[in-house]
């Protein structure tokens, strides 16, 4: 942690550090690309040494910190974590885009500020307005050039809108503040890192099906990195659109000041996968949507783990990792909180969340839920809802769609990932501000990649067996059921077939069979004898489709 002595190198830079950490979580996914094809974060850091009117406006903000704060310390810096951390500095940058200083914005920041200081320490008021003075100046300065001016148009509308929701919500919490005072960063530390490491167990293992049982395994060693695109929707269209024409004129722009002419132009294609490590650093409401067993689940687990890991981290390091990923990611299985509903219809999501995490978390219910409470009031929390389809009544799912999104409305500094079924998904959609993506299938070096850790992991080979055993399944598997394999439930079925007898059925009607009863089994196990068969043979829906369309292959 930076003190004292290295006072002035660490508040050189930080007003741009936080303007630059806040621009990596403002508005879609799309928005966020075309930022990064466009270099627009680097002309924000350029423009803080560039600029003459950014830089004495960053100027007063350091000059504000040490004259109030005094010293680089770790109470100062303390706050500055959690600020950087929490949605709240995204919150400070919309407005900054708007020209807009939302009163409610200011008191939540307020709020911040008094959980690091007493009262007589510090000046949040001033210390507010000139960090807003200096994000507000940098955009002005910004969008003197037309292509950024461009670029950062492209969410205007939707950033009125969602500031006016933030508005509404942080009104509610803020007027519903506990009157006793609030507790101090400091208290909340031990609360803090204990939830981390809870979150962080929760989501380490995951189950694989095997025909002796299922084994649990660390997630991180059999995990395949998804590729993911944007829904083909009218809506995705006309974004992406509206974003590769801007990317392209800056491009353009920039070209014109060379002496060679080049005119370069972006494939909007490019603009339409997001990988995992995009989605990683920067969402705000999204919905993951794919085939049945085709990885919703496993990477709504796997970001979780992935951010629950980062934030235990944070704690115990000085290293510590991108903001953004410090996050507490809080997941919510909807089918085990429809279950728990049944038995109290009144259950509400906060109490659920409460109830599951005591079970992982080692701290006094009170104690629990003034943590808790603080990572959604923040936003220093990401809401993670998995399996939306597996709620089977559509009246149900509806009612369902509402609780998720009043709760994310009620938090909407909270970063919102929604996993679902892609069939059945529009009968009961979220709202039109969750972005909806595609999980793709795997390809061929996906395929590879996860069997070889499969049979080293699951099947207890050596690194060199492994590698073997997975070529020889893709070459006995490439005639009768290459397809198969490109959906993650369906190729670990497989694989644990091939594991356990050095073959795969040689005809698909077989190779149903036996990963159905491996499915049944499973089922059987988790002693859930009372839920639809429906459910079990959901996986197999898409699969079966072309084979069903064959007369004799249905027969069969």
């Amino acid at each position: 942690m930076l003190l004292g002595s290295l006072a002035l190198g660490a508040v050189e830079g930080l007003a741009t550090k936080l303007i630059a950490s806040g621009m990596q979580r403002v508005g879609s996914l799309t928005f966020q690309k075309a930022m990064r094809i466009s270099r627009i974060e680097q002309a924000l850091r350029t423009s803080s040494i560039k600029n003459p009117n950014v830089k004495t406006a960053i100027n007063d903000f350091q000059v504000l910190i040490g004259n109030r704060y005094g010293e680089y310390n770790e109470r100062l810096s303390a706050f500055i974590d959690e600020l950087d951390r929490s949605g709240l500095i995204t919150a400070l940058v919309e407005d900054a885009m708007l020209d807009r200083w939302s009163q409610n914005v200011r008191d939540s920041f307020f709020a911040l500020h008094a959980r690091a200081f007493s009262t007589e320490q510090g000046d949040p008021a001033d210390l507010y307005t000139k960090l807003m003075t200096s994000f507000t100046t940098t955009f002005k300065e910004l969008a003197k050039d037309k292509v950024t001016a461009d670029i950062l148009k492209l969410i205007h509308r939707d950033l009125i809108a969602r500031c006016d929701q933030i508005d509404q919500a942080l009104q509610v919490l803020n007027r519903s503040r506990p009157a006793r005072g609030l507790t101090s960063l400091e208290e909340l530390r031990p609360s803090l890192i204990k939830i981390a490491r809870g979150l962080q167990n929760m989501t380490k293992q995951i189950r694989v099906e095997t025909n002796k049982g299922a084994r649990s395994v660390d997630i991180s060693k059999v995990y395949i990195p998804p590729k993911l695109s944007h829904r083909d929707t009218k809506k995705s269209t006309e974004a992406i659109t509206r974003a590769a024409s801007a990317v392209r004129g800056r491009i353009k722009h920039q070209a014109r000041a060379e002496p060679i002419e080049f005119d370069w132009r972006i494939d909007p294609k490019a603009l339409q996968t997001i990988s995992y490590s995009d989605l990683k650093l920067s969402f705000a409401r999204i919905v993951i949507l794919g085939d049945p067993g085709g990885g919703k689940s496993t990477i709504c687990q796997n970001l979780c783990f992935d951010l629950a890991k980062q934030a235990a981290s944070a704690f115990a390091t000085n290293n510590k990792p991108t903001a953004q990923l410090q996050k507490f990611p809080i997941r919510i299985v909807l089918r085990t909180f429809e279950k728990a509903r049944t038995v109290e219809p009144q259950l509400s999501l906060l109490d659920f969340i409460l109830r599951e995490l005591k079970n992982h978390v080692s701290l006094e219910l009170d104690e629990l839920q003034d943590a808790v409470q603080y990572l959604l009031v923040t936003g220093a929390a990401v809401l993670a809802f998995d399996g939306l389809d597996e709620i089977l009544i559509t009246a149900q799912r509806r009612e369902f769609v509402d609780l998720v999104v009043s709760f994310c409305n009620q938090y909407p500094l909270c970063p919102t990932l929604v996993t679902s079924r892609l069939v059945g998904y529009d009968d009961a959609p979220l709202t039109d501000d969750f972005e909806e993506l595609i999980l793709e299938r795997f390809d061929e070096a996906e395929i590879l990649s996860y069997l070889s850790k499969f049979f080293k992991v699951v099947g207890g080979r050596t690194e060199a067996e492994a590698a073997q055993f997975a070529q020889d399944f893709l070459r006995q598997t490439a005639a009768n059921a290459s397809d198969l394999r490109t959906n993650p439930l369906m190729l670990g079925l497989m694989a644990w077939l091939f594991n356990a007898r050095g073959d795969v059925p040689s005809n698909r009607p077989e190779i149903y069979r036996e990963c159905a009863i491996l499915m049944f089994e499973r089922w059987d196990r988790r002693a859930n004898h009372g839920q639809p068969d429906r459910l079990l043979l959901m996986p197999f829906d898409p699969l079966l489709a072309p084979d069903l369309a064959d007369r004799e292959r249905a027969d069969a």
